[in-house]
């Protein structure tokens, strides 16, 4: 079966925050000493119709712009379902997202400082745009990625203006 890699996690910075206002960076605690294999899920386990079926296994592979994921069907998934799936990445609809225990999780101000990697997760919806599936990982973004990040990039930047006009309106009282 096809394969399918992305970014399963993107790092950013205080200016560059994924859409819940959450960034990692190289300094976040993954809990990856040794263990680099995740269960590949869908909805992370709540679409209505794979459910917490297992979809996949991927490796990760840490990066200098954040955590790579290359990951295959597992086999006693249904090539359906999995071909669907493809289809949708082929389009551009999917993204990775990563999954963390809640009560493991630390955070400082928007850094997420410890998130100890359990899962991975195809989703329609991820909180970081630039985290595309990719069939193909050499083939360019389709129009649809790179519509999303300049959505992303805009929206940061709605953002930070409004940051900036709060503390103009702080300091002026």
């Amino acid at each position: 079966m096809t394969a399918i890699s992305g970014f399963l996690i993107y790092f950013g910075s205080t200016s560059d925050r994924d859409l819940e206002g959450d960034y990692f960076n190289a300094q976040t605690d993954f809990d990856l000493t040794s263990r680099r294999e995740l269960s590949l899920y869908f909805e992370h386990g709540m679409d209505s119709v794979i459910g917490r079926r297992r979809i996949g296994r991927g490796l990760i592979t840490p990066q200098r712009e954040g955590l790579w994921i290359d990951a295959q069907a597992v086999p006693e998934l249904p090539a359906r379902i999995w071909n669907s799936l493809m289809a949708m990445a082929h389009e551009g609809e999917l993204g990775f997202s990563s999954g963390a225990p809640a009560h493991l999780v630390e955070r400082e101000e928007g850094w997420i400082k410890r998130w100890p990697l359990i899962d991975a997760s195809l989703t329609a919806t991820p909180a970081e745009p630039r985290c595309i599936a990719n069939v193909n990982p050499a083939k360019a973004l389709s129009a649809r990625a790179e519509r999303l990040q300049r959505d992303y990039v805009h929206h940061l930047r709605a953002i930070n203006e409004t940051r900036l006009w709060l503390l103009e309106k702080a300091h002026a009282y």
